[in-house]
């Protein structure tokens, strides 16, 4: 998804950079409703006997068909015009490998993707993986509360991330990014205490805050951040390659880690420390950046000087 979303990026015009990235990442909301729905589809269909069984293996050898599609998609597409503009223009050559060649130059440039996607993980792995187990085994409820809490977070995140998006692109990506990162801050210990008074209303209002608002927030404005922080010779697998990395240290550990987490003192409070913890580095770290307007105005990691007269590609 993160060279996807470059590419996008890249192709759009100016100042509408996080809108137009924004339609691949509304592949989040897809990807969960069409996940949740054949779930939920062959739990009832099969039995949760037989799909605990054997029945898990059938999306899993759906989303192959997917790769494929994705795989052959990609294999037609051309480079950007801008990434063919700024090689030819600044003279880059191609490296062989390119992604090592970003990794040697501008190493704070992964560190910095994984600490901006914290926030982004954190709270859509909590409410729709974590929450899920811990609801049903440790306080008793239905399972089809965060089934159907997961259909509903990935039906409104087809619409609010390109909002988001089209907002970022008029008043800016870090005031949209920060105050995403913030309202996932705030949200953390009352989405606990909301699961813990077994509130289905509360519970409601506080996965939508944690994994439409604050996730939804954050991601609409990723894309456009991530592609500066490296060379458009390299960009590609920079960004691509440190997305990818992020989501397995920040995403697909945080089921995992949370679950450690509360084993420590059967209590929640570890929990929610680890997911306001991970939100409040997100804060720091993108209020940290220089970024003017939607544009990022000062980046060491870029490897070419803009011509005389020229803008930020952001």
């Amino acid at each position: 998804m993160g060279g996807a979303a470059l590419m996008a990026v890249e192709s759009a015009p100016e100042g509408k950079k996080a809108f137009y990235s924004s339609g691949v990442q509304v592949g989040y909301g897809v990807g969960l409703v069409l996940a949740t729905g054949i779930v939920s589809i062959l739990t009832h269909t099969l039995g949760n006997d037989a799909f605990m069984s054997w029945g898990w293996r059938i999306p899993f050898l759906i989303s192959i068909v997917l790769v494929l599609v994705a795989a052959w998609i990609r294999s037609t597409m051309e480079e950007s015009e801008e990434f063919v503009k700024k090689v030819g223009i600044h003279g880059e050559r191609t490296e062989k490998i390119p992604v090592l060649t970003a990794l040697r130059n501008h190493p704070e440039s992964f560190l910095l993707i994984i600490a901006l996607r914290m926030a982004e993980m954190f709270t859509m792995y909590i409410v729709t993986a974590f929450a899920l187990a811990y609801s049903t085994k440790n306080l008793g409820m239905s399972r089809d509360l965060f089934l159907n809490i997961s259909l509903l977070v990935g039906a409104v995140s087809c619409v609010t991330i390109p909002v988001f998006a089209m907002l970022a692109d008029r008043i800016g990506l870090k005031r949209v990014y920060v105050t995403g990162a913030i309202i996932g801050l705030l949200s953390s210990v009352p989405f606990f205490i909301a699961m813990e008074a077994r509130s289905i209303v509360w519970i409601v209002i506080f996965s939508v805050l944690l994994a439409n608002i604050a996730h939804d927030m954050v991601v609409s404005v990723q894309q456009p951040l991530f592609t500066e922080l490296f060379g458009a010779e390299y960009r590609y697998s920079g960004a691509g390659v440190g997305y990818q990395f992020a989501s397995v240290v920040c995403g697909g550990f945080t089921p995992f880690i949370a679950t450690a987490l509360l084993g420590v003192d059967g209590t929640w409070h570890a929990v929610a420390a680890y997911l306001a913890g991970g939100c409040l580095l997100s804060v720091i770290v993108s209020w940290r950046m220089k970024v003017g307007g939607s544009k990022p105005q000062a980046n060491a990691a870029r490897p070419y000087p803009h011509p005389a007269g020229s803008k930020s590609v952001i």
